[in-house]
Order: structure tokens, then C-alpha cells, then sequence
């Protein structure tokens, strides 16, 4: 390809060829004649017999001096604009025609940026991956598995370069809230939790399922990353020479005009929020903006002293034309408009503090940092989390999601703990007119917080349990507090491993015999239930890893050893 990009420049060289010219400036264009990509060549060149001539020329050229073949019968020669005797122009380099739009490279070329018809194959993807039948064969922690493997496993590339339309990210959001919770056109179920408490973070009682329009965003992102760092890209380039840049060349000038302005427009539009997250580095300080750009603390120093802001010289200088470097030392000539009054004293004390106490080394070029992952360069990660909604962080996801249960009964816990199970109370609250009675104890009204934690019938087993493992616990009134305070280690590691996954396992026993005897009529006593509860636990320790027992009784013992 090195060799086709020699002849291409060669014969552009001596008018063989012409490219197309991209600048804001007629004197100072950026002349684009071919890019390479892998195997894959684009080719631009004016639609004209003679200059077609040519480029077939170059590749015969190619194949006699590389000894590679060219497939022309895989290439296409596609107009942009209204191109007359298109036919007559193929058949001089022999390959076929296409039109814009068209796509290239799993990507769609010529394509409105906007246009909802771009993003159907990614819909249909996601639709194919999460078809109704197969909620039907896994459970709740098998659908939410699945879900997040098939984000995972979407084109990325789609979300990085264009913008997700608000309908097409509703109608994704749709078809994994729909197959979460089990819903489909004939069987209806509750969605028990708001799809953006599902889509936070785990520490913050959330599923960490990626918000479509936030990873969109993060993704995008990027580009202003590389926009900043990646000074001899030709995509940077292109951009440069389109819209020119803002002082310290950091970002291109904001784009106006009505044609070709679209993407990079809209990704341009989140450089204000973008660079709230950035520091820079000073070297030459000739990039930097010394009141403007965060470089010697947290904040720019218009925001942390505005009153000298207003009254700076040059408020629109760099570090370099305020830093004297004598040596090894640094020192700093700002200029006033005037005097400081008395009262500003202070303020002009702790500026120079700042200032100071920022290190500079002088060497090299300026650098951009990324705040949120400083030293590790800018991640995707770490901008969807700073761009998701935060909150307290005290949720006990620990306990729920790293205990070894099975991930259905993981999945029961968490809506148990976020207080979202369908009990008598919470359907109610759904107006739905049921008998308020607890079926277990026949005593009181049916809580979730009284089904699980505080019946009677309930209380006889949390009793076993606690005896079982040698302990003496007060019962907190919601489940919420029971995972908060419930202690992660017990004595060994393996009994560690089983007082955690305990909790689990007795609320989902009491929660399946509480659906079996409205369901299906059957009820157990609570010998039987005490009986199922140490069966099953012992099962899904057993097949969680070896914890050194081989039977019941060696289960027990290690439980209270």
C-alpha cells in the first residue's frame, strides 16, 4: 500500500490526479487524495475521463512493479454530487458503480448522521439476542447476565462516532426492560424497579446496566480526547484545516456553516462539559491558559479569585507570558490594571500561594491530563461514572452480589432489599385489590419486611439459623438493614462463606413457600421448611466449591465450628 500511496502522490504531484482541498483559508489548503485502511483503499479524484485514465494507469502500474493483483471486480466507483456518464467512467477502470448512501467498512458512508435508518441493524441485533423465547428458559439472573453480554458484544463502533437518537435508545432501553423483568406481548410483568435505578452503579442499590445515552456520550467523548493529543492525526487535521481551533489548540472553534458541519458539531457541543474533567500539565506553558484552564489547583483561577480576574491585564494570557524561569527557579509576573485595595490583600496572599505551589518543570510540551483516571490517560469508564447520576454509595451490594448463591436468588435479594418483591402491601400500592393477610402466620398483614423478617413462622428459622452458627442477633425492622449490618466473616474463611450466603438463602425458601401456598395450595410445616432450608443450603455450597464437608451433619458442624 506504501507503494500505491507513492504513485498516487507522485502523479497528484505533476497534475495527473486531484484530490479534494479542505480549509477555512483558499491559501493554505489540506489536499486529500486517498486514505488506506488495511487492504481497503478510498480513492478521490475529479469525475473525469482523462483523470480516470490516469488512476487506471497507476494501477496497472501497481500490479507490474508490487506483483499484486487489484480486484476491480470488488471495487466501486461511487459519484458525490450529480455525475454525468457514470456507466462510461467504471467501464474505463472496469469495476462496478455504487451511491451514496452506501457502507463501508460495517459503517454507513454518505449516511444522514441523524437518520434512525442507520441504527435498525443494531436494533435488530439487540431484538434477535433478547427474542421473547428465551426468557421463557432462564431466570432473572440468567436475563440480566445475558443483557449486559449483549451490550457488550453491540458495535461500539456505532456509539463512538454517532449519536444515538433519543427514540432509538427509548426503543433499546424498551426491549431490555422488557426481557429483564420477564414481559413480553402476552404475558405481562411488573417492572418492578425504575430503569434508572437499574442502570446506576451497584454500590448505589443499582444492576450496573449501562445507560445507552450516557455510554453513548462517554464514548464520544473520546474524540475530544484525541482531538487534543493526537496533534498529526489526519482526521485532526481534516478538522483543523475545517474550523480552525481555540487558543492553545486543545479543540477546534465551535462550527458554523450549513453544510458538513453536522457530527462534529454535535460532538464538539460536549466540549464544555468535557472540559470540566480536564487538567493540563505545564511544560512550555505556551498552550495553557493562565486563568482559564485548571493547571495549579482544582479550579481555574478566574473561579477561585474572581476578584482579581476582573481587574488581570491580559485575561485571555497564557502560563508562559506570566512564568520567569531563572535557572532551576520559576517565578511569576502577573500585571494588574491597578493597586490591590486593602480588603483584597488577602486574596492576592493566597494566589500567590497557589500559584507557587504548583509544579512546573519546564520542559517539553504541555500536557492534558485526565482528572478522573489522572496518570492513566482518559478512559470511557471513568467518564460514563463521573457522567452518571451519584449518590450516597452506601448500598450493601457486597453481601448481595458476592455471596455464592445461585443469580436468581442474588437477583431476589436485591429487589427484596430496595423493598420491590410483589407482597400484599406492594400491590396494593399498585392498586391491586388482595386479601392484606399473611398466609405463614395467618396473624398479621402481609410486609415484605414482616414476610421475611418478622412472622412468626419466619422467626422460628432465623432462630435456627442463628443457632446454628453460635450466634445471638437482634433482627433489624427492614431487609435492607439485615444485608447493611450482617457481618462479611464469621470465625474461618469457609464458614465466612456460608454465613454470607445464609440470609439468601432462608428468605428465598420462606418466599417460595409463601407462593406455594397461594399458588398451588400446598403448605409445609415448619419442621419441613426447616428441613428444605438446610437441604438446599447445603446443596448450593456444595456446588458453589469444596468447603470440606461430604455430608448434612459435616455441614452443620462446620456451620457451628
Amino acid at each position: 500500500m506504501e507503494a500505491l500511496s507513492r504513485l498516487i502522490e507522485k502523479a497528484i504531484s505533476v497534475g495527473l490526479l486531484t484530490g479534494f482541498a479542505v480549509s477555512r483559508m483558499a491559501s493554505d489548503p489540506l489536499l486529500i487524495s486517498h486514505i488506506l485502511f488495511a487492504d481497503d483503499t478510498l480513492i478521490f479524484c475529479e469525475a473525469d475521463p482523462v483523470h480516470i485514465s490516469h488512476l487506471r494507469y497507476i494501477l496497472i502500474w501497481l500490479e507490474a512493479t508490487s506483483g499484486l493483483r487489484v480486484n476491480l471486480g470488488k471495487s466501486e466507483l461511487v459519484p458525490i454530487g450529480d455525475v454525468p456518464l457514470v456507466e462510461d467512467l467504471a467501464d474505463i477502470l472496469g469495476c462496478k458503480t455504487s451511491t451514496l448512501p452506501m457502507k463501508y467498512l460495517g459503517l454507513p458512508l454518505g449516511a444522514d448522521f441523524k437518520s434512525l435508518a442507520i441504527w435498525n441493524p443494531i436494533v435488530e441485533k439487540m431484538e434477535r439476542c433478547l427474542a421473547g423465547w428465551k426468557r421463557f428458559y432462564l431466570s432473572s439472573g440468567g436475563r440480566l447476565t445475558l443483557i449486559k453480554s449483549t451490550l457488550s458484544n453491540l458495535p461500539t463502533y456505532f456509539l463512538s462516532l454517532f449519536p444515538i437518537p433519543i427514540t432509538v435508545a427509548k426503543r433499546m432501553e424498551q426491549i431490555q426492560r422488557n426481557f429483564l423483568w420477564g414481559h413480553t406481548e402476552e404475558v405481562f410483568k411488573y417492572h418492578l424497579v425504575k430503569w434508572e435505578q437499574v442502570c446506576s452503579p451497584l454500590n448505589n442499590g443499582g444492576l450496573a446496566i449501562r445507560n445507552l445515552r450516557l455510554f453513548n456520550e462517554a464514548l464520544l467523548g473520546k474524540w475530544l480526547w484525541r482531538y487534543g493529543v493526537e496533534r498529526d492525526a489526519l482526521w485532526r487535521q481534516v478538522v483543523l484545516a475545517k474550523y480552525g481551533s481555540l487558543e492553545g489548540d486543545w479543540m477546534s472553534r465551535v462550527p458554523t456553516g450549513p453544510y458538513g458541519v453536522g457530527l462534529w458539531k454535535f460532538i464538539r457541543g460536549g466540549w464544555l462539559k468535557f472540559s470540566k474533567f480536564l487538567k493540563f500539565e505545564v511544560g512550555s506553558g505556551t498552550r495553557i491558559q493562565f486563568w482559564d484552564d485548571i493547571w495549579c489547583c482544582a479550579e481555574p483561577l478566574k473561579a477561585l479569585f474572581p476578584d482579581l480576574y476582573r481587574i488581570a491585564c491580559v485575561p485571555e494570557a497564557t502560563v508562559a507570558d506570566h512564568m520567569q524561569v531563572r535557572g532551576a527557579a520559576v517565578t511569576w509576573e502577573v500585571h494588574f490594571t491597578r493597586m490591590a485595595h486593602d480588603w483584597e490583600l488577602e486574596s492576592f496572599s493566597s494566589f500567590l500561594e497557589v500559584i507557587y505551589a504548583a509544579n512546573i518543570t519546564n520542559r517539553g510540551m504541555d500536557k492534558m491530563c485526565w482528572l478522573p483516571s489522572l496518570g492513566e490517560g482518559f478512559q470511557v469508564k471513568s467518564y460514563y461514572q463521573v457522567l452518571s447520576p451519584s449518590r450516597n454509595g452506601d448500598f450493601p451490594w457486597k453481601i448481595i452480589w458476592k455471596s455464592k448463591v445461585p443469580p436468581r436468588v442474588a437477583f431476589f435479594s436485591w429487589t427484596a432489599a430496595l423493598g420491590k418483591i410483589l407482597t400484599a402491601d406492594n400491590l396494593r400500592k399498585r392498586h391491586i385489590v388482595v386479601v392484606s393477610w399473611c398466609c405463614m402466620c395467618k396473624a398479621d398483614g402481609e410486609s415484605m419486611d414482616h414476610l421475611l423478617l418478622h412472622c412468626s413462622f419466619a422467626k422460628e428459622i432465623w432462630d435456627m439459623l442463628f443457632a446454628m452458627f453460635g450466634v445471638h442477633w437482634v433482627m433489624p425492622y427492614h431487609v435492607i438493614d439485615l444485608f447493611a449490618c450482617w457481618p462479611r466473616r464469621l470465625g474461618s474463611l469457609h464458614r465466612s462463606v456460608l454465613w454470607r450466603a445464609a440470609p439468601h438463602c432462608l428468605m428465598w425458601c420462606i418466599w417460595k413457600e409463601r407462593n406455594a401456598r397461594l399458588f398451588e395450595g400446598s403448605e409445609k410445616s415448619v419442621i419441613e421448611l426447616k428441613l428444605q432450608f438446610m437441604c438446599s443450603f447445603a446443596d448450593w455450597m456444595a456446588a458453589s466449591g469444596p468447603l470440606g464437608y461430604s455430608n448434612l451433619l459435616e455441614f452443620l458442624d462446620l456451620c457451628s465450628s
